[in-house]
C-alpha cells in the first residue's frame, strides 16, 4: 500500500496545515522552540559566531537532508547506537559469489526469526518516549548501516516528531520522500545493522556530526545542514539571531527596491522558509489505536 494511502487513513486531507501553524498551535511545544521558527539557520550560525561560539554547534556537512525544502526546530531526543564489541553472528547466510549448483535453498533471515523483531523493539524504546516537537537525533558513529526507512519515518511522524537526524544510514529514500518526513542522514544505506550495531543509550549526551548534543538541546535543520544550540545558551542565541534576521531583511529589501527602480522585475518573500512549509505532520501525536488500525489495514502487504 502506498504511503500516501496510509497517510489518508491517518488523517483527513482537510487536516493538512502548514507545519509552522501546527507548531504554533501545539501546547506541548515550548515557546522558545516556537520562536526559533521565526529565524533562519543562517541567522542562528551568525548569532553563535557573534557570541564567540565560533563555528560551534554546526554538524559536519556529511549529514544532508533526504527531502529538501524542510526547515525545522525541535528538542533533541538523543539515541546512541554503536558497533558491537562482540560481533558473533547467530546465523550464517549464503554467499552469492560462492553459490553452488544444487545447494540447499535456505533463507538465512529465517534461521533466527527473532532478530528482526528484537531490533524493532529496540527502535520502539525511543519511539515510545518521543514527544510532540522532538527531533530524534541518532548517533551511529557514522557507520553505513541503515537504521530504518519509510515505516520508521511514519512511526516517528505518528509519535509527534518533527524530524530525524541520523549520523549513520537510512534506507527507502523514495518512501521517505513520499511520506515527506524530514530526515537528515550521512548515508543512504542498505546493510542491516542487527548483527553489527546495538543500542547503548537513550537521552544521554551524543556526538552528531562531530558536535556534542545533550538531550533537550535545540536542533535547527534546513537544506544547509544541522545546528545544535545548547539549552543553557538558547535565549541569548535567539536574541542575537532575531537581531541578525531583522538586519538582513532590511538590507535585502533595500537591494530589492534598488533593482525594481532599475527596471528589474523581482519580488522576494521575506518570510522564513519554516513558516511556509507544508507537511502532513500531526504534532499533537497520534494514538496507538490509530497506529494499530494502520497496521491492520496494511497487514496484507507485509
Amino acid at each position: 500500500m502506498a504511503m500516501s494511502t496510509i497517510l489518508n487513513i491517518l488523517r483527513p486531507v482537510d487536516r493538512l496545515m502548514s507545519h509552522y501553524d501546527d507548531v504554533k498551535a501545539c501546547d506541548k511545544i515550548d515557546d522558545t522552540v516556537k520562536e526559533f521558527y521565526d529565524v533562519r539557520n543562517a541567522d542562528v550560525v551568525q548569532a553563535l559566531n557573534s557570541l564567540d561560539f565560533y563555528n560551534d554547534g554546526i554538524c559536519d556537512g556529511g549529514i544532508t537532508p533526504i527531502v529538501r525544502g524542510h526547515e525545522i526546530r525541535g528538542r533533541a531526543l538523543t539515541v546512541k547506537i554503536m558497533p558491537k564489541n562482540d560481533k558473533k553472528p547467530n546465523y550464517q547466510g549464503r554467499s552469492l559469489s560462492d553459490a553452488e549448483d544444487g545447494a540447499e535453498e535456505t533463507n538465512p533471515m529465517n534461521q533466527n526469526k527473532g532478530w528482526k523483531e528484537d531490533f524493532g523493539n529496540v527502535l520502539h524504546e525511543y519511539l515510545d518516549i518521543t514527544q510532540p516537537g522532538d527531533v530524534i537525533c541518532v548517533d551511529m558513529e557514522g557507520e553505513a548501516y541503515q537504521l530504518g526507512g519509510d515505516h520508521l519515518s511514519l512511526k516517528s511522524l505518528l509519535r509527534g516528531a518533527v524530524g530525524m537526524v541520523v549520523d549513520g544510514g537510512m534506507r527507502d529514500a523514495f518512501g521517505i520522500r513520499e511520506v515527506n518526513f524530514p530526515v537528515w542522514t550521512r548515508h543512504i544505506a542498505q546493510k542491516e545493522p542487527v548483527q553489527e550495531m546495538e543500542l547503548v543509550a537513550i537521552n544521554e549526551p551524543i556526538s552528531l556530526g562531530g558536535t556534542k548534543v545533550q538531550p533537550g538541546d535545540l536542533i535547527c535543520c534546513d537544506d544547509d545542514g544541522v545546528i545544535a544550540v545548547p539549552k543553557q545558551h538558547e535565549d541569548e542565541v535567539l536574541d542575537a539571531a532575531k537581531g541578525g534576521y531583522e538586519m538582513d531583511v532590511s538590507l535585502r529589501k533595500q537591494k530589492m527596491n534598488f533593482l525594481r527602480e532599475e527596471g528589474v522585475d523581482i519580488d522576494i518573500d521575506f518570510t522564513p522558509p519554516s513558516q511556509r512549509r507544508e507537511v502532513p505532520a500531526n504534532l499533537s501525536g497520534v494514538s496507538e489505536e490509530v497506529w494499530e488500525e494502520v497496521l491492520q489495514r496494511t497487514e496484507e502487504d507485509y
